[in-house]
């Protein structure tokens, strides 16, 4: 199975990052797997510049912005499980995040009757953190989750929110919550 974990925190070591490992080490528990997690920031990815020259390319991404978002497009289009990770900051997933999900509209060919999406038929799962709880924003990032799925015709292989998160150093210490991610990891199989 070849897994691509995009990673949207800007933190390296911090709370998404030690649950996104216990994810990615129960996959691994699971069956083999060939892992790859992708840091969205630290990668120089821009905006969508709508400009749709990607709608003019059938069979590819064909995103004109020349940038490290081509090397997320091979890594998702070669996937056949796709996790995104991401804490959650202000109602929503990372920016860093958002970039590479607003970059994905090259993925989906809007004049094809009816809309393709190159992922269609993928697996993805969601790994969301928070200091909160699901009403204090991670919810709305669930519900994009759950829309992007539905249109893009994957298969949701689920949803891990980690909230009431506080410090890294307790993050790590928590054998319960390292645990519950790891079984996480290993239904995603």
């Amino acid at each position: 199975m070849n897994v691509v974990a995009i990673q949207g925190s800007p933190r390296r070591g911090g709370n998404t990052e030690i649950i996104l490992d216990s994810v990615l080490a129960g996959l691994a528990e699971a069956a083999p797997a060939h892992l790859t997690v992708i840091h969205a920031a630290y990668k120089a990815i821009s905006g969508c510049t709508e400009c749709f020259t990607c709608q003019t390319v059938k069979d590819a991404p064909g995103c004109a912005v020349q940038d490290d978002m081509r090397e997320v497009y091979s890594a998702l289009l070669d996937a056949d499980l796709v996790i995104l990770a991401s804490p959650v900051f202000c109602w929503g997933v990372t920016a860093q995040l958002k970039a590479v999900l607003d970059r994905m509209y090259a993925l989906f060919k809007f004049n094809e009757t009816p809309p393709l999406c190159l992922l269609a038929g993928k697996k993805m799962a969601l790994v969301l953190t928070s200091g909160g709880t699901l009403e204090h924003g991670a919810g709305l990032c669930e519900q994009a989750y759950g829309q992007l799925i539905q249109f893009s015709q994957l298969t949701d292989k689920g949803r891990l929110h980690c909230g009431l998160l506080t410090h890294p150093n307790q993050t790590r210490g928590d054998a319960a919550l390292l645990e519950r991610a790891r079984v996480f990891g290993k239904s995603l199989v």
